[in-house]
């Protein structure tokens, strides 16, 4: 909880802190973040298996000093099931979009950062039992906004830590097909979405910066 609590304090002081620039105009940022995690609970004797990751790469330019646009690419892949079970759920995705990022240096080479993007993300949802399959596939555009923490290890790399998609407002379009002995039936959804990652189960998204050029 404090971990959400100093992100979400960090997103909402970042545009009043006022500092001396460090990332000059003209600079490509290469790099990007990823999280993920793995975890067991048991229920009746028997395990249940949690393991997920996500990668983000991203390039950028620094369009003024401290304020950079590029764009990102996303993919993540997770799992769950009991070991010894015919019950399995998998899910992956793969996107891209177009980002925003404002920098303020703390000094002592400490920045704040917040990033905001418009993206489209396409995933698909398997869920397989005995007898039964399912399968979504979703395709979703949206907004979400992005705060965290840089430290610059050297003028060339940077080092951070932040909350990936703290707030995300999306538009989605859905098929699912489900497979059993009565047939199968398929059917079709849309809607708007909203959420907030302000659960501390939750990992904090690692990444680093090649800071290139000027």
């Amino acid at each position: 909880m404090k971990k959400t609590a100093l992100l979400t304090c960090i997103a909402f002081c970042l545009f009043s802190l006022t500092s001396s620039a460090q990332i000059t105009k003209g600079s490509v940022l290469l790099g990007g973040g990823i999280s993920g995690g793995r975890n067991t609970t048991e229920n009746n004797n028997q395990e249940n298996k949690y393991s997920s990751l996500a990668l983000y790469p991203s390039i950028g330019l620094a369009v003024k000093e401290n304020t950079v646009t590029g764009l990102r690419l996303s993919y993540s892949h997770s799992k769950s099931g009991p070991d010894n079970s015919s019950y399995k759920q998998e899910q992956k995705s793969y996107g891209a979009g177009l980002f925003y990022r404002k920098y303020k240096s703390l000094g002592k080479q400490f920045y704040l950062f917040g990033e905001g993007a418009a993206y489209y993300i396409h995933s698909e949802l398997t869920n397989k039992m005995p007898d039964f399959m399912s399968t979504q596939k979703m395709g979703s555009i949206g907004l979400n906004f992005y705060p965290g923490v840089a430290y610059a290890v050297s003028r060339k790399i940077h080092l951070e830590a932040g909350l990936n998609n703290l707030v995300d407002l999306s538009y989605n379009e859905n098929k699912t097909v489900t497979s059993s002995l009565g047939g199968t039936t398929t059917s079709k959804g849309s809607g708007f979405g909203f959420s907030t990652n302000v659960s501390t189960a939750s990992p904090l998204t690692i990444g680093f910066r090649f800071v290139l050029g000027k």
